[in-house]
């Protein structure tokens, strides 16, 4: 269940209460206060305490619950000069969880304790970026690809599969592309095909990602594939700009490989911008040239709505962002 509590309220009750509730209770709270910052009924300076006591839970949606506001203050909410800040902060905070998971799966592991260590992992490498868990991954997925040496599939466990190959794209340069390309051209099975897309399309490179995205155009590449390509893209702050305008300039020669039955969606791709900048130009870009696609209208206002919705809580977080990591807070200091 999910409740409301003023902010006094809450805080009392992270001090004195929740040590004693039941697991189910634990959930609830952690549940209810990160829905109570997505609505604004919290502020950072609110949420941040909260922090210790979830992640010292054994349970998966608890210890879990901090990485979705910290990834949104990372990539959205945070000024550049203080994105650091709040990566280190987010570092130090499941650093233990990361060391005492490990990347190997344990026979005692129950399906929770699996799921978080996934999660644990793909926050340290992607959102904290982590060197020693960057470096670690590369390597598990040049390993696992067989790129300079036998393929060794066992090497990490499938749930981490995608996540090594997509760090070891982003840490290998043009060989190991080169290379993945090659296992998809000699690959029909669907999971082995999405993971090695999937990991082109998280390439960061100038260079590779306008490869990358030009695979989309590939008639070798399943039209049910496409996606996996210019996700990656633009979900990645450090791609995003490459990719939407690699989008409107091929925007024609996509519609006609998607059709206009799924065409309509594109709009969709562009919803992890966060500015009100993005969301009017992608309003502008889109609204005459998919007005007669399945779909496009509707799939252009959620979009749209997704971005403006990001945009204003960025706002209205951002002040909050800057008091607290800006050295001069005890809550975010090692």
């Amino acid at each position: 269940f999910r409740f409301s509590m003023a902010p006094v309220a809450l805080s009392k009750h992270r001090k004195k209460g929740f040590g004693k509730l039941s697991e189910r209770g634990r959930m609830a709270v952690a549940d209810s206060v990160g829905a109570a910052f997505d609505r604004g009924a919290v502020d950072v300076a609110g949420l941040l305490p909260w922090f210790p006591s979830f992640v010292a839970s054994p349970l998966r949606q608890v210890a879990g619950a901090p990485m979705k506001p910290l990834r949104f203050m990372i990539h959205n909410a945070a000024p550049p000069s203080l994105r650091g800040s709040v990566t280190s902060y987010a570092r130090r905070l499941y650093r233990r969880h990361y060391d005492q998971l490990g990347w190997r799966a344990r026979r005692d592991d129950s399906s929770d304790t699996k799921l978080l260590r996934e999660a644990v992992i793909r926050f340290m490498v992607m959102d904290v970026r982590d060197p020693e868990a960057r470096a670690r991954a590369a390597r598990l997925g040049r390993r696992y690809a067989g790129y300079r040496t036998k393929a060794k599939p066992a090497v990490v466990d499938p749930q981490l599969a995608g996540l090594v190959l997509s760090t070891a794209v982003q840490e290998s340069g043009v060989g190991l592309f080169e290379h993945l390309l090659t296992l998809l051209d000699s690959s029909t099975d669907a999971t082995a095909r999405n993971r090695v897309l999937t990991a082109l399309g998280h390439a960061e490179d100038p260079i590779l990602c306008e490869r990358a995205l030009r695979l989309a155009l590939d008639p070798r590449i399943r039209v049910n594939e496409i996606g996996q390509l210019l996700r990656g893209q633009f979900r990645n702050p450090r791609t995003r700009e490459r990719a939407w305008t690699w989008l409107i300039t091929h925007f024609d020669e996509l519609t006609v490989r998607f059709g206009a039955s799924r065409g309509g969606g594109m709009p969709w791709y562009a919803a992890s911008f966060c500015s009100e900048a993005a969301a009017a130009k992608v309003q502008e870009f889109f609204e005459p040239r998919v007005a007669e696609l399945a779909g496009g209208p509707r799939n252009l206002a959620g979009a749209v709505e997704a971005i403006a919705l990001c945009a204003e809580k960025a706002q209205v977080y951002r002040p909050g962002v800057v008091q607290a990591f800006s050295g001069h807070n005890r809550a975010t200091r090692p």
